[in-house]
């Protein structure tokens, strides 16, 4: 019999009472994904300045869900355990079911989850969503897009666990009219956030600290340039 106390206090480390469990896979997918979660996010660069803003903070929030998770999960594994419902045999393989729980923690990241399941065209709207978010976020710093934020990376888990019984969201799907408006909006003010926020850095950085910050302006072109060729591509697909 396996204790589901021990099991949940274990997971104080991510992963942790899987692999008191036995179940090794998952406790190794909890594991690194807290980790990726909790390094994915440090700023770098020059303080506040950063081109996203606070996305380190987003990322803290996304690691510290998962940490639940796993202690959640590792409880409820240990009872399935004890009534037989896991068999611990099967789970030496890369199992269906850790294959679904890799999906879900990727969801965690709207889109990642979706394409990794296939899910190719929605989890591009909903990657291309979340990074408008935090840029507009980065720019702002306003709690109020943060949230939005998470609540944006729920729905992205709850609509993978839809479509995994044929069903999903409409609102993103690429027939819907709302959506339609919606992501043109978008690709919009990805645009004009892109060319506002490199002619903002540009000048900031010349006229502050004169041209031993070049190869930072040139960096901050860069990701600019890549907001607005994402918001061009946007604003093309959606077309009548």
């Amino acid at each position: 019999m396996k204790s589901k106390g021990k099991a949940f206090i274990y997971s104080l480390l991510p992963g942790g009472g899987h692999f008191y469990l036995g179940l090794y896979n998952r406790g190794i997918i909890f594991l690194l994904s807290t980790m990726v979660l909790s390094i994915g996010g440090r700023e770098h660069g020059f303080g506040n300045y950063n081109f996203f803003g606070g996305i380190n903070n987003l990322f803290d929030h996304f690691a510290f869900i998962v940490w639940v998770f796993s202690a959640v999960d590792a409880f409820m594994s240990a009872d399935y355990i004890n009534r037989g419902i896991i068999n611990l045999e099967e789970e030496t393989n890369f199992s269906q079911r850790n294959k679904n729980l890799l999906g879900i923690i990727l969801s965690i990241i709207p889109g990642f989850g979706h394409i990794y399941e296939g899910y190719t065209d929605k989890g591009m709207k909903l990657f291309i969503t979340f990074l408008a978010g935090i840029f507009i976020n980065g720019l702002l710093n306003m709690q109020l897009v943060n949230t939005l934020i998470l609540l944006l990376s729920v729905f992205s888990v709850l609509d993978l666990l839809a479509l995994r019984e044929g069903k999903g969201f409409g609102f993103f799907e690429g027939e819907s009219k709302e959506f339609k408006l919606f992501f043109k909006i978008v690709g919009v003010v990805l645009v004009f956030l892109g060319i506002s926020q490199a002619l903002q850095n540009a000048g900031f950085y010349f006229a502050d600290f004169g041209y031993n910050y070049i190869f930072n302006t040139i960096s901050v072109f860069i990701k600019a340039a890549i907001f607005i060729v994402i918001g061009l591509i946007v604003i093309y697909k959606t077309r009548k």
